[in-house]
C-alpha cells in the first residue's frame, strides 16, 4: 500500500512575523499625521515589508502545491550559543535534503558573472541602471552556519564530528527570487553557484532533482521538522520600537522641534556673518558650513527627511520664539555644551592663524568630521 500512498505537504509553521508586523504598522500609521517625514518613512516601510511577505506567498503556493513529500517550516529564527541569530525565510524538508531558502522580491533583472558578484538591472524613468547587490547566498549560507552550531550544541565530539563531515551533503542552500519578472543571468557564473540561485517557477523542479543517498520516511521528517520548530526563538527583535519612539519624539516634542527649526533663521545667518570674522580666513574653521538644524533634530530622531512641522503650533505663531531661544543659548554659556548638528561635546577653540589669531569660539570635539562652531557673545573676545 505504501506505493500507492499520495504524497503530503506538512506545513508545520505558517505564520511569520513579518505578517505581524506590518498590522502594527498600518496601525501606526493611522496615528501620524499625512505628509510628514514620519509617515513617509512607514509608509516606505509598510512598501518593503509588504513586498517581502508577497515574494514569500509565491513561495509557499509553489510549495502546497508540489505534489512532493515535503516538511515546510516558515520564517524560522534561531540564536546559537554563541549569541549568533538567524532569520530563515524557508526550511524545507525533503526525503533526501534539507533546503535553506532566501526569498528575495527584488526589482529588476539579476546577472552572476564569472567572479560570482551578483549584479541588478533595471529601468528607471527611460534610463537603464546597473548596480551590485549583496550576495544573497552568502548571507544564506551564514543562516545555515547559525542552524548547523544549534544543532551541534548538544552533540558529543565524536557526534560533532560525523554531522560536520556530512552537513553539505544533507543540507542545501537556496535562493529564490520571487519576482515573476525577474530574469537571472548566470551563464558565467562559476560552477559553484550553479542551481543555487533560480526563479520561484523553477522551485518545485530543482527540489525535485536534489537528492542524496539516504531517504528518509515522513514519519522521520515530521520528527526532525519538529526538532527544528523547538529551536525556534518567539522572542525576536521588535523592530515596530523605532516608529514607536519617533511617533512619541514628534508627538510629546512638537514646540522644542519647531523652536529649533525657528532659530535656524536667525542663528544661522549670524554664523554664516561672524565665522570669518572671529576666526580668520586660515583657521582651523574657516572652511566652515553653517549648521543644518533641520537635518540635525531629523537624524537624531531618526527621521532623515526632516521634522514634521503643525503650523498650528506656539512656535509658528509668536515671533517671540527666536529672540527666547537665543537667550536660552546664553544662558547655557556655563554648562556642559552638546553640538546640535552631530550630538558630540563642544570644546573651546582658539583661532591659531590669520588677523584674528586668539579668539576663542565654540567647536565641535568631533572635528573635522563636524565642522559645527559657535561664535562668544560680543565682549567674550575682548582683553
Amino acid at each position: 500500500m505504501a506505493l500507492f500512498e499520495r504524497p503530503e505537504v506538512v506545513i508545520l509553521k505558517e505564520s511569520s512575523d513579518a505578517k505581524e508586523y506590518l498590522e502594527k504598522l498600518l496601525d501606526l500609521q493611522n496615528e501620524v499625521q499625512k505628509d510628514t517625514p514620519l509617515y513617509k518613512k512607514i509608509e516606505k516601510e509598510i512598501a518593503v515589508v509588504k513586498a517581502g511577505i508577497a515574494g514569500e506567498d509565491r513561495i509557499m503556493f509553489e510549495l502546497k502545491n508540489s505534489g512532493m513529500n515535503l516538511v515546510v517550516l516558515h520564517d524560522i529564527c534561531l540564536v546559537d550559543p554563541e549569541g549568533n541569530t538567524a532569520q530563515i525565510d524557508f526550511i524545507v524538508l525533503t526525503p533526501y535534503v534539507n533546503v535553506f531558502i532566501e526569498c528575495k522580491n527584488l526589482f529588476g533583472d539579476i546577472e552572476i558573472n564569472a567572479k560570482g558578484d551578483f549584479i541588478r538591472t533595471f529601468s528607471y524613468n527611460g534610463h537603464r541602471f546597473k548596480e551590485g547587490i549583496y550576495n544573497p547566498l552568502t548571507q544564506n549560507e551564514r543562516h545555515m552556519l547559525v542552524y548547523k552550531n544549534c544543532r551541534e550544541a548538544n552533540k558529543s565530539k565524536l557526534a560533532r564530528w560525523g554531522f560536520e563531515l556530512y552537513f553539505q551533503r544533507y543540507n542545501k542552500p537556496l535562493v529564490v527570487l520571487a519576482n515573476p519578472k525577474s530574469l537571472i543571468n548566470d551563464r558565467y557564473a562559476p560552477r559553484e553557484l550553479d542551481g543555487k540561485v533560480i526563479r520561484a517557477d523553477q522551485l518545485i523542479n530543482t527540489l525535485r532533482q536534489m537528492k542524496s543517498d539516504l531517504k528518509s520516511k515522513k514519519t522521520e521528517l515530521l520528527d526532525f521538522g519538529n526538532s527544528i520548530l523547538e529551536m525556534n526563538r518567539a522572542d525576536r527583535t521588535d523592530y515596530l520600537a523605532k516608529f514607536v519612539e519617533l511617533k512619541s519624539a514628534v508627538e510629546n516634542e512638537p514646540a522644542n522641534q519647531a523652536a529649533e527649526e525657528k532659530t535656524k533663521t536667525v542663528y544661522q545667518d549670524e554664523q554664516v556673518d561672524n565665522a570669518a570674522e572671529h576666526c580668520g580666513p586660515d583657521s582651523e574653521a574657516a572652511d566652515f558650513k553653517a549648521p543644518d538644524f533641520k537635518a540635525s533634530v531629523a537624524e537624531d530622531a531618526g527621521v532623515a527627511d526632516g521634522i514634521p512641522q503643525k503650523p498650528g503650533s506656539e512656535a509658528f505663531q509668536s515671533p517671540v520664539v527666536e529672540g527666547k531661544v537665543k537667550e536660552d543659548i546664553g544662558k547655557e554659556e556655563d554648562e556642559v555644551r552638546i553640538c546640535p548638528r552631530c550630538g558630540n561635546r563642544l570644546v573651546m577653540r582658539t583661532a591659531k592663524r590669520g588677523s584674528y589669531q586668539g579668539n576663542h569660539f565654540w567647536g565641535c570635539s568631533s572635528y573635522p568630521k563636524c565642522r559645527y562652531i559657535e561664535n562668544l557673545p560680543s565682549g567674550q573676545n575682548e582683553g
